[in-house]
């Protein structure tokens, strides 16, 4: 499978309750056996997702970052992030992120821990 990434539209998620938040979705559900979705999303402010913490009882997800700084919130953890740092967050694990340099672009994975 070939995903020309400039050819993706960007769609709304379903995270951004107070700020618009848009991604790119590379690979959607179903494509591939227990992949969520593999998607690019981009913070456009400095910003707190705070509200928005939420947890994910079926599903890991993963984020590597491509620009911009945040704190990523995971259980009782705080991670100051920038590009090219990984962060894995379990299932059932509470997270949010603070972002403090915008642009803040991900790459995240969305992977099912059962069928």
């Amino acid at each position: 499978m070939f995903t020309k990434g400039k050819d993706l539209k960007k769609e709304l998620t379903s995270h951004g309750k107070n700020i618009p938040l848009l991604k790119k979705v590379f690979l959607a559900k179903g494509v591939v056996p227990r992949i969520m979705q593999v998607a690019e999303s981009e913070f456009s402010e400095v910003c707190s997702m705070k509200d928005n913490c939420h947890s994910h009882p079926t599903m890991w997800e993963l984020y590597y970052v491509l620009e911009g700084e945040a704190k990523y919130f995971v259980g009782d953890e705080i991670y100051k992030v920038m590009p090219g740092d990984f962060v894995a967050v379990a299932p059932n694990t509470p997270h949010y992120q603070e972002i403090t340099k915008a642009p803040h672009r991900i790459l995240y994975w969305g992977i099912a821990v059962e069928d």
